[in-house]
């Protein structure tokens, strides 16, 4: 087998024989002289609702929420880092996770509701205060 000259692709070649020539074409190239590029896409390569590129001699996935991997095969388990805290439980959603909390607990950095409590209580003491003083110079004017 020589080296092709006569075929396309590089990565071709040829089989010379009397007076002709046969390309082996290299995958994902087809024709007489490897001038077509096959559309590997037709073979929906991508799964879980990936989207397949064709690219010249090959393809590539763009892989949907929740899905990694060439063919979008692998799920991204995101329960997996333990990211509830508190004895938090984590519930796997498409597209991340959703800590179930327990009593005493919310939100998904699982801050504790006595927090909570304490910075609302120092939220309203500062609209009181801002509120006083409103009043107190209504008054004074």
């Amino acid at each position: 087998m020589l080296p092709c000259t006569v075929c396309f692709n590089i990565s071709g070649s040829c089989i010379d024989r009397l007076n002709a020539y046969v390309c082996q074409c290299p995958a994902g190239f087809s024709g007489s002289r490897c001038e077509k590029d096959l559309d590997e896409c037709r073979s929906l390569p991508c799964l879980n609702q990936g989207t397949c590129v064709d690219l010249p001699g090959a393809y590539r996935c763009r892989c949907g929420a929740g899905y990694t991997g060439d063919d979008c095969a692998s799920y991204v388990d995101r329960c997996v880092s333990s990211p509830c805290h508190h004895g938090g439980t984590c519930l796997k959603r498409l597209n991340g996770y959703k800590c179930q909390c327990p009593p005493g607990f919310t939100g998904n950095n699982r801050t504790p509701l006595s927090s909570l409590s304490s910075k609302l209580n120092i939220n309203m003491q500062k609209a009181l205060a801002a509120n006083v003083i409103a009043v107190l110079s209504f008054i004074h004017d």
